[in-house]
C-alpha cells in the first residue's frame, strides 16, 4: 500500500520516489542536465566554503565526547537528538547551499531538522510489514474508507503529519530563498 501510494503521505514528488514512467523521465533528464559531470565544477566554491566555514571550524572546536554522539545519533536513525557533525547534515547543508543559494545553521538548524524528520518518517513508512494495510494489501480499497481512529488505521493516523512535513520541506526551503533574493 504505502509503497505503491506515496501521495496519501505526500511523498510523491522526490525524483527516487517516482514510479518509472513519463513523469519520472522528466525529472530525470532536468536532474541529469543540472548535475552533469561536465557542469560539477560550477559547484566547487559552494561545496569548499561550506567545508571551509563550517566543516573544519565545527570540528575543530568540538570535544570528543560531543563528536562521538554526533555519530551516534547519524548511525541511529531513531534518534531525536540533533546530529551536529554527521555526514548526513553536511551533505543536507551543501544541498540546501547548492539548490537554494542560502547557508544552514551550524547548529540545530531547522531545515536540517525538517530533513532528518522527514527522512525518519520515510525510514517507517518502508519497513515492510510496518502496519496493517502493508501487510494485508488487499484490504487497502477498504481501509482507505474507513475513519482514522479505528483499529488498524495507524497508517492512516500518520498520513496527514508525514504529508504536512513534506510539504513543507517541498515548499519552505523554496520560499526562504525567494526571501534572499
Amino acid at each position: 500500500l504505502l509503497t505503491d501510494d506515496l501521495s496519501s503521505v505526500g511523498y510523491d514528488w522526490p525524483m527516487g520516489a517516482l514510479p518509472f514512467g513519463e513523469r519520472w523521465s522528466k525529472s530525470r533528464m532536468i536532474f541529469f542536465k543540472h548535475l552533469h559531470p561536465a557542469n560539477l565544477k560550477l559547484f566547487e566554491p559552494k561545496q569548499l566554503a561550506f567545508m571551509r566555514n563550517r566543516l573544519l571550524p565545527q570540528l575543530l572546536n568540538s570535544n570528543p565526547g560531543e563528536s562521538l554522539d554526533c555519530v551516534k545519533s547519524y548511525v541511529d536513525l531513531h534518534s531525536r537528538t540533533p546530529p551536529y557533525i554527521t555526514p548526513r547534515s553536511y551533505s543536507a547543508g551543501i544541498s540546501f547551499s547548492v539548490a537554494f543559494g542560502f547557508e544552514t545553521k551550524p547548529k540545530d538548524d531547522p531545515f536540517i531538522r525538517l530533513t532528518n524528520q522527514a527522512m525518519m518518517d520515510v525510514t517507517e513508512l518502508r519497513m515492510a510489514g510496518k502496519f496493517v494495510v502493508d501487510r494485508h494489501p488487499w484490504l487497502y480499497p477498504i481501509l482507505k474508507r474507513l475513519p482514522a481512529w479505528l483499529p488498524g488505521q495507524e497508517w492512516k493516523r500518520k498520513a496527514g503529519p508525514w504529508r504536512a512535513l513534506q510539504e513543507e520541506l517541498r515548499h519552505r526551503p523554496f520560499q526562504v530563498s525567494l526571501e534572499h533574493f
